[in-house]
């Protein structure tokens, strides 16, 4: 009875309060830092919600129990016997073991539907209902822009073949189930370019590649992508005329992006 009442003044609270509130006072106990402030919003609206869809769901079930106590308590037994018929093995030691395991099994169950929902919570301000390859967190604007042409701009069973002297091993995740071919360059170090390095980080470009070699890697799309003063020449910054009208179109400028995008089209895409 005190458990139905619980989840009965639970679930007209929850409807009650606004939300707004709660997450304005999530916020005002937040570390003083707008990255702190975002995520303690989006988990006190997550959490608010949950409740608001759960604690009423539990209140049912909290009123059912109630009036049908006799007929669960007879099948909390029923179900105990079972469980202990059908993990009787032929020792005892066997018998605590099969029903530890399982035991352990339900409570590492319940323990990653907890994690999950912790998770849910803090990841909804910046998910929400969206999966990650929409959203693309811990990405640069520029990248986010670039993998947004690339995938309005060639099919799923495009092969790309990717010249850059930047590190876009990303792209093979994000661009899924598009293929991409990414060589790098002989000279090159394995590591990712920083700002104000003393050497330009060495990469192929489109005059190095035999067409024997092209032959055999049968790419649909040849993508480059130069950041560095060796490559990014400012004439070919405008080079792709429909990545230059999809950069204007989305920042409202007639600017040419600080860095060098061409995809060019190869033949018919593969089977």
């Amino acid at each position: 009875m005190l458990s139905l009442t619980l989840f009965a003044l639970g679930a007209v609270a929850v409807w009650i309060v606004p939300v707004e509130d709660v997450c304005t006072w999530a916020v005002d106990r937040a570390e003083n830092s707008s990255q702190a402030e975002f995520i303690a919003f989006g988990r006190a609206e997550a959490a608010w919600w949950l409740a608001r869809l759960f604690l009423p769901v539990f209140a049912l079930l909290a009123a059912w129990a109630t009036l049908q106590l006799p007929v669960l308590e007879d099948a909390i037994e029923r179900v105990q016997k079972q469980f202990l018929r059908q993990t009787r093995c032929s020792n005892v030691v066997r018998t605590v073991l099969v029903r530890g395991l399982i035991v352990c099994w339900l409570l590492l169950a319940l323990a990653q539907t907890a994690d999950a929902v912790v998770n849910f919570t803090r990841e909804w301000g910046y998910f929400r209902f969206n999966p990650g390859s929409e959203i693309l967190p811990n990405m640069s604007l520029e990248n986010r822009e670039v993998l947004a042409y690339l995938k309005s701009a060639t099919p799923e069973n495009a092969r790309i073949l990717v010249l850059s002297d930047q590190k876009l091993f990303f792209l093979s995740y994000y661009l899924q189930p598009r293929r991409l071919i990414h060589p790098t360059h002989e000279s090159a170090e394995f590591a990712i370019p920083q700002a104000g390095q003393p050497h330009q980080y060495q990469a192929y470009q489109l005059s190095d590649l035999s067409p024997e070699w092209l032959a055999r890697v049968r790419p649909d799309y040849i993508l480059e992508y130069f950041e560095g003063s060796e490559y990014n020449l400012p004439q070919r910054r405008s080079e792709d005329a429909s990545w230059i009208a999809n950069w204007e179109q989305k920042n409202q400028t007639k600017e040419p992006p600080p860095y060098v995008l061409v995809l060019r089209r190869i033949g018919e895409a593969l089977p």
